[in-house]
Parts: structure tokens; sequence; C-alpha cells
């Protein structure tokens, strides 16, 4: 006998077209549990009949005929279970993020066939919707398995959802329990608290702080940009100095402000890495935040600074994007006193890439734009680590099209897996991660399942 109903159960083609089917699914789902994801059916032809419908909707359909059928009233109960299923699940915040994440659920059926779509903020994607089984695994329900994109890779999700929690899980570390929210999926959205009113901001300054010492300085937030400003000073009158120095003394102040600015173009990434994980709105938010330090002749309380007047360099994610004294013709002028070096504390270098694979020998004929999108990936890729998306997403943010982008990204001879420990490293040198918090930031980040991995696993885990 209980051969027989496990066959029943187990069978994936299996539609419950009789009343008996339905009954011996609500014996061993209520009494024994299910050993195998039973999809069900409702049998009433006048659900069947319409091609999409509603939960709500279906019950209400259901709900008279129900009266004096009992076999109907067990597929109506079925119904109800699945409206009591239904709503917002709230996830535990990130601990890399401090995001709140939620999923939506919404049951309906199609001629019949019960379907389920999770809306999951946590995702960087599209979720499918999946036809609904009987859960195996308590306190759950009800089974799905939709397929969705995760990062342009196409991934089968297992779902499980009951009345207080849901379980959802993909790829080989991604597995999340979330608990049932009271109200509306907009009550749990992120606060829009500007991000220098957060205690992230106030800790990337105390990065800062530490960095840069007794030198004057402050940090200014710019939410239009995602960008972190640091304005520092070294010596006041530095600008005019150089402006009206000749040319042996410039050289001597070039040499003297070498060390400091190789210590700023080594620290300068780490403190991207930190902001480009606070101002982020989830997984699906793929503008990164950056990070910029300017010198500047004097500081003021208006951060009114301006290129030939008195910034003197500024580096931004890395790269240096103004220099005043390289930026000089030769010319003749007053001489001006040394400038003594500030002090600023050693920074852990940069992780080394290992040696990046030769171009292809004959790519083919690029354009002007291929041409130069290529050489600023180069550019990028020597001061900070970059996933092959995240290369492409960047060099497209900064107004080249997708096919210079990508032909960049494909012909700047970069390690992916390389970049990816260098990524982490980046990252660990900033806050703690678990294995697969580390995993699932890279992959965050654009990296490929293996190459996460690999850059993991080449930073201890």
């Amino acid at each position: 006998m209980w051969s027989g109903i496990r066959a029943i159960m187990t069978s994936r083609s299996c539609r419950w077209k009789n009343k008996l089917s339905l009954l011996l699914c609500l014996v061993v789902l209520c009494c024994v549990g299910t050993p195998a994801f039973a999809e069900l059916s409702i049998t009433y032809e006048p659900i069947r009949a319409l091609e999409r419908v509603s939960l709500e909707d279906a019950i209400a359909i259901m709900t008279d005929a129900a009266a004096g059928d009992s076999d109907l009233r067990s597929q109506l109960e079925l119904l109800e279970r699945m409206r009591r299923c239904s709503g917002t699940f709230v996830q535990a915040r990130s601990t890399s993020t401090g995001k709140a994440y939620t999923a939506n659920v919404e049951f309906f059926l199609k001629s019949g066939v019960p379907y389920c779509q999770v809306d999951y903020t946590n995702y960087s994607g599209t979720l499918g919707e999946g036809a609904v089984s009987v859960s195996d695994t308590a306190p759950y329900a009800f089974h799905l398995e939709p397929e969705g994109l995760f990062y342009s890779r196409t991934q089968q999700f297992s779902i499980d959802v009951g009345e207080e929690n849901l379980h959802i899980a993909w790829g080989d570390s991604c597995d999340y329990v979330l608990d049932r929210g009271t109200g509306a999926v907009s009550d749990y959205e992120n606060g829009t608290l500007p991000f220098e009113e957060t205690a992230a901001f106030q800790e990337a300054v105390g990065v800062v702080d530490s960095f840069f010492g007794e030198l004057p300085h402050h940090c200014r937030y710019d939410a239009g940009s995602r960008t972190l400003y640091t304005y520092f000073m070294a010596t006041e009158g530095l600008y005019r100095t150089i402006a009206f120095a000749d040319d042996g003394i410039v050289s001597q102040i070039a040499d003297t402000l070498a060390s400091l600015k190789e210590k700023i173009l080594a620290f300068n990434p780490k403190l991207g890495a930190y902001v480009d994980l606070s101002v982020r709105e989830g997984m699906g938010d793929y503008k990164n935040g950056h990070s910029a330090i300017v010198m500047v002749d004097q500081l003021n309380d208006l951060d009114d600074y301006a290129v030939g007047r008195d910034i003197i360099f500024e580096i931004l994610d890395g790269l240096e994007t103004y220099d005043l004294i390289a930026g000089l013709s030769s010319s003749a002028g007053a001489e001006a006193p040394a400038v003594s070096a500030p002090a600023v504390p050693s920074t852990p270098p940069v992780p080394q890439s290992t040696p990046k694979a030769s171009l292809p020998s004959n790519p083919g004929p690029a354009t002007t734009g291929q041409r130069n999108a290529l050489q600023r990936a180069k550019e990028y890729l020597d001061v900070m680590p970059f996933s092959y998306q995240g290369l492409v997403e960047q060099l497209e943010y900064e107004g080249y099209t997708s096919s210079e982008a990508v032909y960049a990204a494909d012909y700047c001879g970069a390690d992916w897996n390389r970049q990816a420990a260098e990524k982490a490293a980046l990252y660990l040198d900033m806050m703690p991660f678990s294995r697969d918090g580390l995993i699932e930031q890279l992959e965050y980040e654009g990296f490929t399942h293996s190459q996460a991995v690999y850059g993991a696993s080449h930073n201890g885990y």
C-alpha cells in the first residue's frame, strides 16, 4: 500500500487528476510526511479552465462550491495554507553590508496547477516562477525549484516555504533562511540615512585619521558621485611655491612628495574598497563607491578647491588623476625652501599580481575607443583588482561603450583568479569575513564561483 502511495507522490508527472490521489496526498502530508517533492493540482474544473488566476481569486471561486463537498474542501484547505505561507519574509542583516533583505512570496494557479513567485531582494538577476510541490523538510509546507539568472549565469534554485520561515539556496555556498515579517516589503526597505550619518562613515573617517595622523585633513562624502573625498595639506603656501619656483626647486619638491604619493596610491584602493561596501544598497546595486584623496594648498571650511588654484595632486581609486608638478612647463621663479616630508604611517602593500597572460597576437583592428578603453583597463589593473564583469562595468561607467569595454576586458591579459585573490586581500584588510561571506562578496563583485573560491583559498580559507 505505502509503496503505491510513494509511487504516486514521487511521480513528477502526477497532476492529481482524481479525488483519491488528492486524498492520499493530504493523508500523507498531515500524518507521516512526504518522502519526495510531489507536484500539486486543483481538480475543480472552473479553476482548471483558467489560464492563470490569483490565489485569492481561486479561494473565492472555490469557497461556495466546497461547502458541501469534502474533497473540494480539502483542496480549498490546501490553498488556504498557501495563503498563510504567502507574504513577506525577512533575512538577517548582512554582516558585510549591514543591509536588510526581504523576500515576498506570491502563490497563483495556472490551469489548476499551483505556482509560486519569490521576489528576493538579496539577489542580482531574474528569479523565475516555479510549480509548487509538497516540501519534505519540516517546518516547511511547500517546495519549488525555479531557475534564475545570477550575474548572467543560469542557476537552479531550491526554495522551501512555510508559514513562519523560508529557505532559499543556490550554487555551492548561497544558503539563507528568512523569518516571517509583519507588514509590507516596503516596511523593511533600507533607510535613506545619508552615508555621512552612518557608523560606516565614522569607521571610514577613523581609517583616514589613522593613516594621516597629525597632518591637517578632513573628509567629505559626495552622494551624487558616491565618492568619499579626503582633503589634506602638508605645508601652507605650497601651491604658490611650486607654481613660481624654478625647475630645480620643483624637482626637489617632487622628490620629497614622491614617498607620500606612493603610500597614498597603496592606501587609496583599500579605503575605496571599504567605501564600496558601505554605500551599496544591496546585491543588485552595481554602482561603485569611490575614494579620492586630494592634497591642497590650504584647507577651507567650504571645501572649495580647484585645479589651477590650490590643488597640488589628486588620486582617485588608486589612480593619479592630477599632478600640479607634472603639468608645469619649465619657467623661472623665485627660490623656495625645501618642503619637509610629511610623516605618514606605512601601509601594507597591495598584493602583487601574477604575470598576466600575453594578449592575442592578432585581435583584429581596434577602434580608437577600443584602444583607449584597453589602455584605461590596464591602468586600473595596475593599481587595484577587478573581476571581468567589474572591469567592464567600470569602463562603461566612465563612458565607454559596451563593445569597447568588453574588448578591453577581453584583451587586457588579466589573470582573473589572481584578481579575485587580490580583491579578497583588500576586503580582509578592511574587515573580517567568513569563508562563505568572502566568497559571496567576491561573487557579488562579478567573479565566477570558481574564481571566488580561488580568491578565498589563497587568503587563508
